[in-house]
């Protein structure tokens, strides 16, 4: 049998990590760019979060690129915001 030992960090657990960040210091993230290397930036739960509260925490800019080569296209995938 195949073991599927394949583990992300689920939305919820960054979510409760990054609201600690937030409530220390509201613009933590202020005018910041965000890398995050991650093993695919389409299901990746950091590109998600950062992606989707962008303009609450005011970041500068989100990036987030992998590793991964893409047969279709013959590149390396990487997504900015």
């Amino acid at each position: 049998n195949a073991k599927n030992d394949e583990f992300y960090t689920q939305y919820a657990d960054i979510q409760k990590e990054v609201n600690a960040y937030i409530e220390y210091d509201q613009n933590v993230f202020k005018d910041k760019t965000i890398l995050l290397p991650c093993d695919d930036p389409e299901w990746s739960n950091f590109t998600k979060f950062f992606a989707q509260n962008f303009e609450n925490f005011g970041i500068r800019k989100l990036i987030s690129t992998s590793y991964a080569y893409d047969k279709k296209r013959g590149s390396i995938s990487t997504f900015f915001f």
